[in-house]
């Protein structure tokens, strides 16, 4: 797992890469967040992680349902002619 370390305004934070967030969530799923977190030393990152996942996956699943919903319209506006 990838990490860079930066600095601004004089607190050093570390931003993770996509990757070790991904394998970071996995061990959530196997042993729970409280132990994920203690051994990553890791808090509300995790958490935060999971939320921007399950949002980017919501956004991903609702596609196909704005695509079925915009084909309605479209038979629906071709049909009136």
């Amino acid at each position: 797992m990838k990490d860079e370390t930066e600095q601004t305004n004089d607190q050093a934070y570390t931003r993770r890469s996509a990757s070790y967030k991904a394998e970071a969530l996995k061990l959530v799923d196997r042993i729970g967040y409280a132990e994920a977190a203690r051994q990553l030393g890791l808090h509300e990152q995790l958490y935060g992680w999971r939320a921007k996942q399950a949002q980017q996956l919501s956004s991903v699943l609702q596609l196909p349902r704005l695509d079925a919903a915009l084909q309605g319209a479209f038979h629906l506006a071709v049909g009136s002619e």
